[in-house]
């Protein structure tokens, strides 16, 4: 965020409010996702006397019906909306969202304890569709490739194959 105040300027104080709980919960969330995790596990391996101190009697059961609630439910969401978009190829994808939490959890608190340590770094990520490691765009990649006036959409036969710059389309002449 640069500019705060233009910001609040232009979402107005509960629009800016609402980003800023938006943006900067994802990764809280992330993290108190790993904590709970982290006490829940340590409470059945090792029943520590602190944590039932945090949740005493009907407020433990609650809490544990509400964690295996809630995740059953989200991956059953997520498998509903496999099946809905006819995707059933995602379907581990869908039931391995638990390590995925987890593996977001570790990057939202690497990247807080970053932010407080060194907030100028920046890991830059590589991206694109070659393996050329930035030494070309990989505009290759995003080639349309030919196609045969037989099998052509109305839509291929609307678009060119490959843009014409004016030096080319002069050199055929």
């Amino acid at each position: 965020m640069r500019d705060p105040r233009g910001m609040v300027r232009d979402l107005g104080w509960a629009g800016f409010g609402h980003f800023c709980l938006f943006v900067g919960s994802t990764p809280v969330l992330a993290v108190l996702n790993l904590w709970f995790w982290a006490m829940t596990l340590l409470w059945f391996v090792t029943k520590a006397s602190f944590i039932q101190a945090l949740f005493p009697g009907a407020l433990y059961y609650l809490a544990i019906f509400s964690w295996f609630f809630g995740n059953v439910v989200i991956i059953y969401l997520s498998i509903l909306t496999l099946r809905a978009v006819r995707r059933p190829e995602l379907l581990l994808s869908a039931l391995l969202s638990p390590l995925y939490w987890v593996l977001m959890a570790v990057a939202a608190l690497r990247a807080m304890i970053q932010l407080f340590t060194d907030p100028s770094h920046w890991e830059k990520t590589q991206h694109g569709l070659t393996l050329d490691h930035g030494e070309g765009r990989g505009d290759a990649a995003w080639a349309k490739p030919p196609v045969s006036p037989a099998t052509a959409s109305p839509v291929d036969q609307a678009m060119p194959a490959e843009p014409q710059d004016e030096e080319k389309s002069l050199n055929q002449s």
